[in-house]
């Protein structure tokens, strides 16, 4: 294994440079500065490490922890490479907190700000999920319904999750009917704040149907899984013919998600 002990100049008595030159190392990203192997346990990472990681996962997935935070931390590209049959987890030094989870040839890019890592993925987690069939609402005036529908965002990190909703409504007795949606954080049994939408009203008994997008960032601290929740509601005590979040071939309804940093 090479760490940047190996390139330390000695010579700190009769040359106060070399100490000097020995501290600036730490932030040249440069090939020389390069160790790789291969690991069959937890890897955690110190300060004297080299910047270049080139790490293979063996056996199993593998965990590498980044040096505990502080001011005197420099950048780490740590990269999983091609060919490996496992992920490389990257976590805080605790272990508690995973930053990215590299499949091979992907690499992050870990960079310190004294208190905290921030990261940069070449891959970074993306996934979608598709409302299998249309889910009618049939709750009572302004209560909320599971539809179904979810996505879980794997690991720590801010994500752009959107949310494609296809919403048929027809009304029956009131002065007007609409349809309401919402993101509801399941792990935490939680709302996510300020995901209320209007998807579709109408002030006639008209059929009427519209496709309407919830889009928004959401910081996790941890997996969690996101739900589509839907309600109907209207004025004049209203009731409703139809009231459904239809999903078929000429309009789906769907959830996405970006990891965009962390």
């Amino acid at each position: 294994m090479t760490d940047l002990t190996d390139f330390q100049l000695t010579d700190l008595v009769d040359d106060h440079e070399a100490e000097d030159i020995n501290i600036l190392r730490g932030g040249v990203l440069k090939a020389l500065y390069t160790n790789t192997e291969t690991i069959t346990t937890t890897k955690e990472l110190a300060d004297s490490d080299c910047q270049i990681q080139i790490i293979t996962p063996s056996g199993a997935d593998r965990t590498v922890e980044l040096p505990p935070e502080a001011t005197t931390n420099h950048v780490h590209f740590i990269k999983n490479p091609s060919g490996t049959s496992y992920n490389l987890i990257i976590k805080d030094d605790s272990g508690t907190t995973t930053y990215a989870t590299l499949n091979a040839n992907e690499w992050a890019l870990c960079i310190p700000a004294g208190s905290a890592w921030h990261i940069i993925e070449s891959d970074p987690p993306n996934g979608s999920a598709v409302l299998a069939s249309s889910f009618s609402i049939t709750a009572a005036d302004g209560v909320y319904e599971d539809t179904g529908l979810n996505i879980t965002l794997p690991e720590a990190g801010t994500y752009l999750v959107t949310c494609n909703i296809r919403a048929k409504l027809k009304g029956n007795t009131g002065t007007d009917w609409f349809l309401l949606g919402k993101l509801y954080n399941s792990t935490d049994a939680a709302d996510v704040a300020n995901t209320e939408t209007l998807l579709v009203r109408t002030m006639t008994t008209d059929h009427i149907e519209l496709t309407t997008v919830i889009s928004i960032l959401i910081t996790v601290t941890a997996a969690k899984t996101i739900k589509l929740y839907v309600a109907r509601s209207g004025n004049g005590t209203p009731t409703w013919t139809t009231s459904e979040i239809t999903s078929n071939s000429i309009g789906r309804t769907r959830m996405l998600y970006t990891k965009i940093g962390r």
